[in-house]
């Protein structure tokens, strides 16, 4: 049977369109004004976010920075890594120790143990003062029983030049270590005329330094082929008072407590003869020193310190080098002795409690020998 338009309309008329029936909940008064305010929320948060897009893109139309490209670029860092540290021009530190002066100037970490005068070490690559070695003229002067050296017996104003080497085991020292090497070495450059030098200090701590450098040239030559010969010698002398106060913050109160019990005496020379005819060399060097310290109480301790420590070196090489347009020889002859003297609880009598005594000495021989396969390596 076929389907007619006029069909469709009339059943279409004849439908009932039924609405659902509304809840008690929407019939609530005060259920139209809930709508309402959800409607004006949504509107204005839309105006505010709206707003503020256009407010930010307008500031990045107006201050946005355009960088150009940048390269960056460096030359690699050789591994070895060699500092010489010329000491002419430090006048004003001729009077400190090693330990000072390396700290002050900033090439390693410097560990010390109190007031001025105190005991210090080297530290380098995060590792303890036994990895690196110290070298004077060549010969190592670590102690043979602690292993490390104490900075502040090697005064500044003994020696001409340090070179720092932060990667000790590729340098040609006697000895190779994981840490770091430091040279103290004197001056090989001939003494023309007779030369004398005068050094003094005087700071706040009443802590004074004076010392004197002479120069004599012995046997003078306008001959490079003759034999010529200068002597140098530089004493010192320091006194440490180390005068001053402080607040002790493990004490009742925070008292302000004076410093006691920590001054000393620390005097050395240092002898140099020297003896070079054309491309030969031989040199002799003695190095004599003595330190007498008081070692202060620990802060917040109640009682007065009676810890007294005395140090004591002799140190001497003989040193001879040639210098060829092929070969190049050096020998070196050492003999080290050291003393280390602890004390402390000292009784009614003049005798110690404690009474700890450490000697020793040390002699060495050390050749090298460069050869050049072609003329003029060097």
């Amino acid at each position: 049977m076929p389907l007619y338009a006029s069909d469709v309309w009339e059943g279409f008329r004849k439908i009932q369109v039924r609405r659902p029936a509304r809840s008690a909940w929407s019939n609530c008064p005060g259920t139209d004004m809930k709508r309402k305010n959800k409607i004006i929320s949504l509107i204005i948060t839309c105006m505010l976010s709206v707003g503020r897009i256009v407010a930010q893109s307008n500031l990045a139309a107006t201050d946005t920075l355009v960088l150009n490209e940048v390269h960056v670029s460096a030359e690699g860092k050789s591994s070895y890594d060699k500092q010489v540290l010329k000491l002419d021009g430090a006048s004003g530190m001729l009077t400190f120790d090693m330990g000072q002066y390396l700290d002050r100037m900033g090439h390693l970490q410097i560990l010390s143990n109190g007031a001025p005068g105190a005991a210090s070490s080297v530290r380098s690559r995060g590792m303890s003062s036994d990895h690196s070695m110290l070298y004077w003229n060549g010969v190592p002067v670590n102690s043979f029983s602690l292993g490390s050296c104490d900075l502040s017996l090697i005064p500044v104003f003994f020696f001409d030049a340090v070179e720092v080497n932060e990667s000790s085991s590729l340098t040609d020292q006697a000895n190779s270590n994981l840490g770091s090497s430091i040279g103290f070495f004197t001056s090989k450059k001939p003494i023309q005329k007779f030369d004398i030098r005068v050094v003094s200090s005087l700071n706040t701590l009443n802590n004074s330094f004076t010392g004197i450098d002479v120069g004599v040239p012995v046997l003078k030559t306008q001959n490079s082929e003759k034999w010529n010969l200068w002597m140098r010698t530089r004493m010192f002398y320091q006194d440490i008072q180390n005068d001053f106060g402080y607040r002790d913050a493990f004490l009742f109160e925070h008292p302000y407590v004076i410093q006691q019990h920590n001054d000393g005496i620390n005097r050395g020379m240092q002898q140099e003869l020297r003896l070079y005819k054309g491309k030969s060399d031989f040199a002799a060097h003695v190095w004599l020193q003595g330190k007498s310290v008081e070692l202060p109480e620990i802060m917040g301790s109640s009682g007065m310190s009676s810890a007294e420590q005395d140090d004591n070196v002799m140190r001497s090489q003989l040193a001879y080098r040639y210098f060829g347009n092929r070969i190049r020889y050096s020998a070196t002859a050492a003999l080290l002795q050291e003393e280390l003297w602890y004390r402390d609880e000292k009784l009614k009598d003049g005798q110690w409690g404690v009474n700890s005594k450490i000697k020793s000495q040390l002699g060495m021989l050390m050749q090298k020998l460069k050869w050049a396969l072609a003329k003029y390596f060097w």
